[in-house]
């Protein structure tokens, strides 16, 4: 019974230290050292505990913190941008300098403006197809052509919208090159392919047909109907016996 009792006060003892460790950090310890109700023993086993539980507490709290940063960045979404050309139907979507853009020198080999990959989604996509971004050029057949601006506009007398495509041809081919406003087309976002059409509005200049001598450029309009809001993509062919086809992709509202 005594050795029961003895057991009893020590661990009450203990308790309180432990509670006052818990309580009181440092103090606590100081507090069991200074003690002279506890032995030597007993001092360095609730020493070992106290230090044993604030070892597994930072250890487990460094864990915690690691999985959780590590979960957090597996789940923050990937940001991917996506290019588009510029397009409106109040504004001109790009404009310009040609010659700047291009690098359109007579020298073929300096510039290959053969790009795939920009319009991926187009329905009709060839390995011939020659990729742009409005203001920028594409060079097919001897010739450089450039579309520097998309609108839509409306018809004069009636309710009717077009889409006015400014163009710039350049002939860089030692021999003479033709060109005309059928070279064009137009991609709908249903997959129509159109040809231009006469519009009654404000169209000028109109892109005309002719002949370009070495060196010679035009710019002019070409206009095509409205289908309604979506993703156009203007077509340039000037040589039918050419594979080589120029394509711009433009958003109308």
């Amino acid at each position: 019974m005594q050795l029961e009792a003895e057991a009893g006060k020590w661990f009450e003892a203990v308790g309180i230290v432990i509670l006052s460790l818990v309580c009181c950090g440092p103090l606590g310890l100081v507090l069991l050292w200074t003690s002279k109700k506890f032995t030597q023993k007993t001092k360095l086993i609730v020493t070992g505990v106290i230090v044993g539980l604030i070892l597994v507490g930072g250890i487990a709290g460094i864990a915690s913190g690691g999985s959780s940063s590590s979960s957090g960045s597996s789940s923050t979404p990937k940001v991917t941008t996506e290019t588009t050309a510029k397009g409106n139907s109040s504004t001109t979507a790009g404009s310009a300098t040609p010659a700047a853009l291009c690098k359109d020198t007579a020298d073929a080999t300096t510039f290959d403006s053969k790009k795939q990959g920009l319009y991926a989604a187009r329905v009709g996509v060839t390995k011939d197809d020659h990729e742009a971004a409005l203001g920028d050029c594409v060079r097919v057949a001897g010739e450089s052509g450039y579309v520097n601006s998309v609108k839509v506009i409306n018809e004069t007398y009636g309710s009717d919208q077009g889409i006015l495509v400014n163009v710039t041809v350049r002939n860089r081919d030692k021999k003479q090159n033709d060109y005309g406003m059928f070279d064009w087309k137009i991609q709908t976002p249903a997959g129509i392919i159109d040809s231009a059409t006469f519009f009654v509005g404000d169209t000028k200049p109109d892109l005309s047909s002719g002949k370009l001598v070495t060196g010679g450029e035009v710019t002019g309009n070409v206009v095509f109907d409205y289908a309604g809001p979506g993703t156009y993509y203007i077509i340039w062919e000037p040589d039918v016996f050419n594979d080589g086809t120029g394509i711009w992709g433009v958003v109308l509202p």
